[in-house]
């Protein structure tokens, strides 16, 4: 995959997180502020990789990513399910079957 749109889709990634942190501040949940605010520094830290594995395209998304935000407008309610992405496979844990084995 190219290392530009690597690392624009980093950056779209962190707006998005930003804008779920702030709604979890306005509505004044703990738990998942601090759950988004881990995401986001993972983010952060993959997009650092990308510009240091890449500088030219690190900067190449970054001025991608300013000039195209007129035509990405940001939704002002957020749809049911839309934090999904950034869920993590540990909290499905609890959802895994027992499989019980019974000797005959």
């Amino acid at each position: 995959m190219n290392c530009s749109r690597l690392v624009f889709l980093s950056l779209n990634r962190q707006a998005e997180l930003q804008r779920i942190i702030r709604w979890a501040q306005r509505k004044r949940l703990a738990q998942p502020l601090k759950f988004y605010r881990r995401r986001l520094e993972d983010e952060q830290v993959r997009h650092a990789r990308y510009a240091l594995i890449s500088p030219r395209a690190a900067i190449v998304a970054r001025w991608v990513h300013f000039l195209t935000r007129p035509f990405r407008p940001t939704p002002r309610f957020y749809h049911k399910g839309s934090a999904a992405p950034y869920r993590t496979r540990k909290l499905d844990t609890n959802k895994i079957r027992h499989i019980v084995l019974h000797n005959n």
